[in-house]
């Protein structure tokens, strides 16, 4: 039997225009378009230092080959098609994060940042954005052959991305302190007194930056699907309508608002905690007879409180 995604289940058991149904399809479709508007960000902030061109006329050239990736993929009907690519690039990041922890504690220095209660509201978006799988994690699984080893997969995964995630945060945070950018590749561009060590950096940032946006491809896949169910699309010529609107709307965003950690601690303060705070705890209370369980609404108060601090620190602190 097909297991279902997120969405799909949503939409079977309470209806495809009840309040829960569109609430989660919204949710997931803005995690996934601020996903991809923060991989442009990265991948335009990579071209315009590379190339060190930082003209709009450039960057509308760059992004009209980024609109074209994303428009043909946007056809694609199962993620089998570009997983390969998906995997092969996230072992590739994960590398490439790894010689990054290499290089910061090749410096041999230790800078101690002084507590700012505002950037740690704002990081709370970024880190629960970053830990987020809500927008894909169920389509992958529906794909699955053997789904029985879903689980096990899932957490040699997460397990293994947090080690990496922890040693990139800590080395980067005692190597530049304060001084640490909002993109932090930044921070490693001649890092190193050796002229062949900050080549290789360089050619590991162009690496990683071009891995984060294959899978790019993979979050904008399931909003295309998502729309066209809400929609009930059938016409080919409306669907390539909108998914044309959205990717040049990710583009034009990611030019024109190129703030790196506010699009990503704006995305996981709503989107995020959305689809992995809310949207549970909504559907925990409907297939569970224990309405009174206090984990859960322990987690939802964690997760509202999170995003009410990280937003307030976003736009007016």
């Amino acid at each position: 039997m097909r297991s279902l995604s997120l969405v799909e289940w949503v939409a079977k058991h309470v209806g495809v225009y009840s309040p829960l149904a569109i609430f989660t399809n919204m949710n997931t479709v803005f995690l996934n378009f601020g996903g991809v508007v923060s991989c442009f960000i990265l991948f335009l902030n990579m071209i315009t230092r590379t190339f060190n061109n930082n003209d709009i006329s450039f960057k509308i050239f760059v992004g009209f080959w980024l609109y074209l990736l994303h428009f043909f993929s946007s056809f694609l009907k199962q993620f089998d098609r570009i997983l390969p690519f998906m995997i092969i690039s996230v072992y590739i990041m994960y590398f490439c994060m790894c010689w990054f922890i290499g290089l910061a504690v090749e410096q041999n220095q230790i800078n101690i940042v002084q507590v700012d209660y505002k950037s740690m509201m704002i990081c709370y978006g970024i880190m629960i954005f970053a830990y987020d799988c809500n927008g894909t994690i169920t389509e992958i699984r529906q794909e699955m052959k053997d789904k029985s080893k879903f689980s096990k997969v899932l957490f040699i995964s997460m397990t293994i991305e947090t080690l990496i995630y922890f040693g990139f945060g800590i080395t980067c945070a005692l190597t530049f302190g304060d001084s640490t950018k909002q993109i932090v590749l930044d921070n490693f561009i001649n890092l190193s007194k050796y002229d062949i060590v900050n080549h290789i950096t360089q050619v590991t940032i162009i690496t990683y930056t071009t891995s984060i946006l294959v899978n790019s491809l993979g979050m904008n896949l399931p909003n295309f699907r998502v729309i066209k169910i809400q929609f009930q699309i059938t016409s080919r010529f409306l669907e390539i309508i909108l998914n044309s609107i959205q990717i040049v709307s990710q583009l034009v965003i990611a030019i024109i608002m190129p703030q790196f950690a506010i699009v990503l601690a704006v995305i996981g303060c709503i989107g995020t905690v959305s689809l992995g705070f809310i949207v549970p705890f909504i559907l925990s209370q409907m297939v569970t007879n224990d309405k009174s369980q206090l984990e859960n609404y322990a987690l939802l108060v964690f997760g509202l409180i999170g995003a009410s601090a990280g937003l307030l620190a976003t736009f007016y602190l």
